[in-house]
């Protein structure tokens, strides 16, 4: 499994040929959450496991950008989108008086730049996970529908329905999640 955490996201690979679990990161400040979660590696026990390195998710697509670790594809890549936090309001009370319709839309385009990136590195009969924090249509079943209308999701399908909580009082956040698979 490969792990990629950026500011507010994550893309998971499993199946990575050189190393059972990877983690990567974007650039910027990112550079200190890669030591940080390598440390956290070292603490639980995985640092033969595990392998850090940092990089931008929506070079995913540009066979020349890669590392040498990211050049085959994976059986899984989950996609934890940047969003906008509406799932998460319960504990983040500031989300409706901050966030405008024009970060939303902003969000939109990265998250849909994002999959289609990645999706590059799904192998056919793999699975490509999508998921926010979000409750709003514009970052979730637009953002799927868009994707599989591209290029880059042709040979997608959209498996079952997309999963869907809803914030309670005392339970979980919201969340969406979809699951596409790249036919063969």
């Amino acid at each position: 499994m490969l792990w990629w955490l950026t500011f507010r996201h994550n893309v998971w690979f499993r199946g990575c040929p050189s190393s059972p679990v990877c983690e990567f990161l974007r650039s910027g400040r990112a550079g200190d959450k890669v030591k940080v979660a390598a440390e956290r590696m070292v603490r639980a026990g995985l640092k033969d496991a595990v392998t850090c390195l940092e990089f931008d998710a929506c070079a995913l697509a540009s066979s020349a950008a890669l590392p040498a670790l990211l050049a085959e594809p994976f059986d899984l890549v989950f996609v934890d989108a940047p969003c906008s936090g509406t799932g998460t309001m319960r504990r983040h009370p500031e989300i409706p008086w901050t966030l405008t319709s024009e970060d939303v839309t902003s969000l939109a385009r990265l998250q849909l730049r994002i999959i289609r990136a990645v999706s590059s590195r799904v192998r056919p009969g793999g699975a490509l996970c999508y998921a926010t924090c979000s409750l709003l249509q514009e970052e979730n079943e637009d953002v799927v529908e868009a994707f599989l209308a591209s290029a880059e999701g042709a040979n997608f399908v959209l498996e079952g329905s997309p999963l869907r909580t809803h914030p309670i009082v005392s339970g979980p956040d919201g969340h969406f999640m979809a699951t596409l698979n790249r036919q063969e």
